[in-house]
């Protein structure tokens, strides 16, 4: 049996206390080095991903870059769920680990806190993060799964801003850059892709060099110059030119964008447009998986309730628990899904046992069986909100 992710949870230790998160009654820990590797060791075959979130914020780990270290040693691609305020201490760690997958930002524990820290600051660390973690090829998710709490506008607005994800350009022409090959090939060195925004002008220089890199992924035109700089040159021939390279690069798979980024258009309206011009609809910010720059997304889903064994029962019959995932509490308990905070339904422990001992443990099977049958053999599933999604 294999699993397309295992939550092995490194710590149940949180800095906030956000009022949509059930928390956990669980004695503090956080997992040591040793532990951890024992269970990669045990994992292994398993899985080939590894979500360091169960319960817990998994950047305040003190062995954090241990932790990254050990599971690139031994081949696990690891994502990383985390509420973000904690970026500024971690990213240097974060970023220095090639096997670091997915990033999601829980930035619906800001309206959780009661919208109780600036915004601005909050929402320009992270994406601050997600620039330099996306330029690294990581795919970094900004979710809002909270419905239409208040507050999320405020967010979005303040998103828009940072959409336009740009590798070799923040100010200036990347293509005057007169070691522009040597970038280049670095660039390539160290597998990373790169994007260019470029006004076109310098672009019968640079084609050849461009051409020649294997890494260059996308290449933006921004057709706005001309009219910027008051449409002082020939507008057939600039086209033509910019439209030379751009059938070239296609052919060779790289995504060219010709950018008409001067509507009429005030404020968020302007940015809007330019917005949908460079990523085709369907885009709306009310959708789930928002495209806003390459490698990074936005994601938006309803609130959904936790597991509570004294509620009521809900209506999800299924759940992909044990089937492309379980969870691993960070004193070694193994648990069906990420949503069991407190270990209710413990299997085994994956420091003392194997995971193919526990998977075949009576109520491992009477779990997988159960879903199987649509009917949920565990009390605490029957009382998932989450599972409902499932149907």
């Amino acid at each position: 049996m294999s699993f397309s992710r295992v939550y092995l949870e490194i710590t149940n230790v949180c800095n906030l206390r956000c009022g949509f998160c059930p928390g956990t009654e669980r004695q503090p820990q956080f997992l040591s080095p040793a532990d951890f590797e024992t269970l990669l060791q045990k994992l292994r075959g398993y899985t080939d991903y590894l979500c360091f979130h169960l319960m817990g914020e998994p950047l305040l780990h003190p062995a954090l870059p241990a932790l990254l270290s050990l599971a690139e040693r031994y081949e696990y691609y690891v994502n990383i769920t985390s509420n973000g305020v904690l970026l500024p201490q971690a990213e240097d760690a974060l970023l220095s680990s090639r096997n670091l997958h997915r990033f999601c930002i829980s930035l619906q524990a800001w309206e959780g806190n009661g919208c109780s820290w600036d915004a601005d600051s909050y929402v320009n660390s992270c994406a601050v993060f997600a620039r330099k973690a996306a330029a690294r090829g990581v795919l970094v998710y900004f979710r809002l799964w909270n419905g239409a709490a208040p507050g999320n506008e405020t967010l979005l607005q303040k998103l828009r801003g940072y959409t336009d994800y740009l590798c070799f350009h923040l100010m200036g022409e990347p293509l005057l850059h007169p070691a522009l090959s040597t970038l280049l090939s670095l660039a390539d060195r160290y597998r990373y892709y790169v994007n260019i925004t470029s006004n076109g002008v310098l672009l019968p220089q640079a084609e050849d060099v461009l051409l020649s890199f294997r890494n260059l992924h996308r290449f933006n035109i921004s057709l706005q110059a001309w009219e910027g700089n008051g449409c002082s040159w020939d507008a057939n021939s600039y086209v033509n030119t910019c439209a030379a390279f751009a059938r070239r690069a296609a052919a060779r798979g790289v995504l060219v964008y010709f950018r008409l980024w001067n509507g009429a258009a005030q404020g968020n309206e302007m940015l809007l447009a330019a917005l949908h011009g460079a990523f085709p609809d369907p885009w709306e910010p009310a959708q789930r998986n928002s495209v806003m720059a390459q490698n990074i997304f936005l994601e938006q889903a309803a609130r959904f309730d936790w597991p509570d064994a004294s509620g009521a029962a809900r209506g999800g019959s299924f759940c992909r628990a044990l089937r492309d995932h379980l969870g691993v509490l960070c004193d070694g308990t193994v648990v069906p899904c990420c949503l069991d905070s407190e270990g209710a339904l413990a299997l085994g422990n994956l420091l003392r046992q194997d995971l193919e001992e526990i998977l075949s443990s009576p109520r491992a099977r009477a779990i997988y069986d159960g879903f199987s049958r649509r009917t949920p053999a565990e009390a605490l599933c029957r009382r998932c909100g989450y599972a409902e999604r499932f149907g």
